[in-house]
């Protein structure tokens, strides 16, 4: 296999991954919630649900077939082209999500007809816990600690041995694992790695701050209960997020620092053993977000979840937050794993600019 049909492989794959993920999408989310739509206990086991959500697993998975085989063939078509590979990539990611949109659009318009208000109880923050039990030791932040310090000892064994690094340092290799392309040694190119890892730990760092801060979702019929869970899945995610971070970190900071001096022999090892470890923790988040839930919701004696937000507040097929009688800032997301930004929010109008100015600068530079 060259390395054309490697690349054409491989967005394939990820397409399809993308497409299975997202069919899990009604089984991460809480009783009571469908695609983004929130039903009273009334409503939620009805015929027409069920109908609408089979129809959306079969969609999603359908599109991604069609998509991963159209990937496959455009990869080929503008192999030397790799901003426009990376472009279509990213529009079929996106095309992925029409389903969503269809579902979340159908359900809503049943809500409507039954004239379904959702649960009839609501807890706000009364029981109030966020950002309160951020603690180093209870929820396993500690455990950050590790592939920071790994970070640091690789970097002050670079700069200790800063002499021994080659002239050219590689830092690009191709499918064969071979070294081609190389950059003058410079202390820069040397901590590249560690700069790069530093970049990937803050990143995960604050994602999971931003997890343990987000509004709780409380069962207005056991708040007790489901909060002694809720506090439960903090546990279990933060360690999750934790020990991800000190794989991949100590798999590529020793990796890379490695073959920064020369040792090139065993570079394809480290990239599939990358991808191997990628397939592992998409595989574990999957089972968690099914078997516990970002808030607890999934977990075993779990009810319907309170929301104080309607699904009005929830824009594109429940993708976007936009809720100006919300103070919080982050909140659990209605659609997938994981938490999202108010953008209501001056912090969320904030991230949503940057993020516009981001793809307008990408756009400029790689025309």
């Amino acid at each position: 296999m060259n390395e054309v049909k490697f690349l054409q492989w491989t967005y394939s794959i990820c397409i399809l991954i993308v497409a299975l993920v997202q069919s899990f999408i009604p089984k991460y989310s809480g009783q009571g919630v469908y695609l983004g739509v929130r039903f009273s206990k009334e409503n939620s086991a009805r015929d027409e649900i069920k109908d609408i959500v089979g129809k959306y697993i079969l969609y999603v998975l359908g599109l991604g077939i069609v998509l991963a085989i159209l990937m496959y063939f455009f990869i080929g078509q503008f192999q030397e082209n790799y901003y426009l590979q990376i472009i279509l990539f990213l529009l079929a990611v996106v095309l992925i999500m029409l389903p969503i949109l269809w579902g979340n659009k159908k359900l809503k318009e049943f809500k409507i007809q039954w004239n379904d208000l959702g649960p009839k109880k609501v807890i706000s923050e009364s029981i109030n816990v966020s950002g309160k039990k951020i603690g180093m030791a209870g929820n396993g932040l500690w455990l950050y600690l590790i592939p920071f310090i790994i970070i640091v000892l690789s970097s002050a064994y670079i700069i200790n041995n800063y002499d021994k690094l080659p002239e050219m340092i590689p830092i690009h290799f191709n499918f064969a694992g071979q070294a081609d392309s190389f950059s003058e040694k410079s202390i820069t190119v040397a901590l590249m790695p560690s700069l790069i890892n530093l970049f990937m730990f803050a990143t995960i760092f604050l994602s999971n701050l931003a997890y343990l801060v987000a509004k709780q979702r409380l069962e207005p019929e056991d708040p007790q209960g489901s909060l002694e869970r809720y506090l439960l899945a903090r546990r279990i995610w933060t360690i999750y997020f934790a020990l991800i971070t000190i794989a991949y970190i100590g798999l590529i900071q020793i990796g890379l620092t490695y073959l920064s001096f020369g040792n090139t022999e065993f570079s394809f090892l480290l990239t599939w053993a990358i991808i191997g470890l990628s397939a592992v923790v998409l595989i574990v988040s999957v089972i968690l977000g099914v078997k516990v839930g970002m808030a607890g919701e999934k977990l075993p004696g779990s009810g319907v979840a309170s929301y104080d937000s309607d699904d009005d507040s929830w824009k594109l097929g429940g993708l976007l937050y936009y809720n100006e009688n919300d103070p919080s800032v982050f909140v659990y997301k209605r659609v997938g794993l994981g938490v999202t930004i108010n953008l209501a929010t001056l912090f969320g109008k904030l991230m949503l600019a940057l993020f516009i100015l981001i793809i307008l600068l990408s756009i400029f530079f790689i025309q």
